[in-house]
């Protein structure tokens, strides 16, 4: 047997049912105050309401006042005058379904939190921080995966042991709950100290508290942030450098062209010819300041690729004839080492879209190294190849060859890979000016080498669509 509870009017009915939460309301269709329609109307607005049954029970038989009320939401209409068994057998029928109802709601809620538990603990499981959480007395109830990872234990280890073996006890978590994580050091099973991040949360109060330390695993980041911070300070320091000597290089030009000037016309003078010793020490003036003059040429252009200031002029080149002037140009170098220098056959038509000053330093520079790291008896060789869209100029030799940790380091400015101290001239810039200028011409310069072996530098250039479309 339930409570009955009675109101006069309708908004002292109003007020009951919002205080006590019934499980079934009858009212009669006009009440002092608010009318019974009104009281159905702003019960069924509320949504803890829209499953309570409400019955009119009233003197009121109209069929409007009936359709009135069943379109507020009433269960029922009983119109008087009634007899008790049949209000009776429509009050208990409210109320099994009332009963009903709340059975299926609890039940479908019940299914729910189960299955929002399940996912909360599936996402908590595969979660790529670690997560740890304890109870009021400080033992671990939950650990992740990622933390027993993270620390080294196992999951069974874990479980009850006390936080603060995990994460130490100087540790005041309590005091530390905040929104952002902040950084310490904690060790792992085995003795290592490791950086993390962490962020505590806690809900509950009293002996049903729980505590949540979320932690991620710094070290990895440290360590590319670092290695980042030193790549980004190796790459500054080298194009200041660069740009050093660019400036240096350009300073140095006109001064160096006087001092050519005036040697070649001393050496060209034919009414005051010089004695020919003198002459002699004349010439290695003259070639030095050449040397120097093409130094300084490559300096600037790498520092004109740092600024973006590099221009190449594209039009369509002979890629045979610029093969042949390549030869041509180094032939003298190469008769001298004793390396033997030879070019592929001719390709009819074949053409590239290039600077054709730029190629013919770049295929210089390839064939100068060639030469200079061969050995006497060696020799150096141009193929060419070429598909519907590039041509392929690859410059080989059999000569010194390179470590793949040379190959590493093979296109940074001045470095000559462990090679300064040998007789062979040098700087370091050629191949780092040859690959900036296949870059600017929209190609590519790949290496292969072997120490001891020989190397192939291959140069890849776009050819002029028309001779795609012809080729095709």
């Amino acid at each position: 047997m339930g409570d009955l509870h009675f109101a006069k009017s309708g908004e002292e009915a109003l007020n009951l049912a919002l205080r006590i939460a019934p499980d079934l309301i009858l009212l009669d269709a006009h009440m002092p105050g608010i009318d019974g329609f009104d009281v159905c109307r702003s019960l069924k607005a509320e949504t803890k309401y829209q499953h309570v049954p409400i019955a009119f029970v009233t003197r009121f038989s109209d069929p409007r006042y009936e359709m009135r009320a069943l379109d507020l939401g009433a269960a029922d209409f009983i119109a008087k005058p009634y007899t008790g068994a049949i209000l009776q057998a429509r009050v208990r029928n409210l109320l099994d379904l009332k009963r009903r109802t709340d059975a299926e709601l609890a039940a479908v809620r019940e299914h729910w939190r189960r299955v929002g538990d399940a996912r909360v603990a599936d996402i908590v499981a595969a979660a790529h921080d670690a997560i740890v959480t304890s109870d009021a007395d400080g033992k671990v109830v939950l650990i992740n995966a990622s933390a027993c990872r993270m620390f080294g234990i196992e999951h069974e280890q874990a479980i009850e042991s006390k936080v603060n073996v995990l994460l130490g006890e100087a540790l005041p978590i309590e005091s530390q709950e905040q929104d952002k994580p902040w950084r310490t050091m904690l060790t792992r099973a085995d003795g290592e100290r490791f950086p993390v991040a962490m962020t505590v949360s806690s809900i509950g109060e009293g002996p049903d508290r729980l505590t949540t330390v979320i932690l991620r695993d710094t070290g990895d980041q440290e360590r590319l942030e670092a290695e980042s911070r030193s790549r980004v300070e190796a790459e500054t320091a080298s194009r200041t450098k660069t740009l050093m000597m660019s400036y240096i290089a350009h300073e140095m030009g006109n001064p160096l062209n006087g001092l050519l000037g005036f040697a070649e016309l001393m050496e060209g003078d034919a009414g005051a010819p010089l004695p020919p010793a003198q002459a002699k020490r004349l010439q290695h003036i003259v070639a030095s300041g050449r040397h120097l003059q093409g130094l300084m040429r490559d300096v600037m252009d790498i520092g004109r690729f740092e600024t973006g200031n590099l221009v190449v002029d594209l039009r369509v080149v002979d890629a045979n004839r610029c093969v042949e002037d390549a030869i041509a140009a180094v032939s003298a170098q190469a008769a001298q080492a004793g390396v033997t220098l030879t070019g592929a056959p001719p390709s009819p038509s074949l053409s590239v879209l290039a600077d054709k000053d730029r190629l013919h330093q770049c295929l210089v520079n390839l064939l100068t190294n060639a030469v200079k790291y061969n050995r006497r008896g060696g020799w150096a060789r141009i193929d060419l190849a070429a598909d519907s869209h590039h041509v392929d100029i690859a410059v080989r030799d059999n000569g010194l060859g390179l470590e793949a940790h040379q190959v590493q380091r093979l296109f940074e400015p001045f470095n000559r890979l462990g090679r300064e101290q040998a007789p062979m001239p040098g700087a370091g810039l050629g191949l780092v000016i040859t690959r900036q200028l296949v870059q600017a011409m929209n190609g590519q310069l790949r290496v292969e080498s072997d120490a001891g072996q020989g190397s192939c530098f291959t140069l890849t250039l776009p050819r002029p669509i028309d001779a795609t479309n012809s080729h095709a």
